[in-house]
């Protein structure tokens, strides 16, 4: 959890929301989730982020790995097999 330290316990925002809010340059919107592509949890780099409505385009089960994780892990396999070539 990323917490200023003058701000109240109340104020705290989870470190991923906070990366977004800071790269879209507005606070999120309470309907407005962050989902990390790649399932792990702790990658909170801009790349591995995607934003979505809660409701609407709601990405997996909510649990688990992220939206992509397959595709992430065949993309990686691919590029590893590309680069093996070189």
């Amino acid at each position: 959890m990323f917490r200023a330290m003058s701000t109240p316990a109340a104020a705290r925002v989870a470190e991923h929301r906070w990366v977004m809010a800071k790269h879209l340059g507005r606070p999120l919107l309470s309907v407005e989730c962050i989902d990390h592509m790649d399932g792990d949890k702790t990658n909170n780099a801009i790349d591995n982020l995607r934003i979505y409505v809660r409701g609407k385009n709601q990405p997996g089960s909510g649990h688990g790995y992220g939206t992509y994780y397959h595709e992430w892990q065949m993309a990686l396999a691919k590029i590893r097999e590309l680069e093996s070539a070189l």
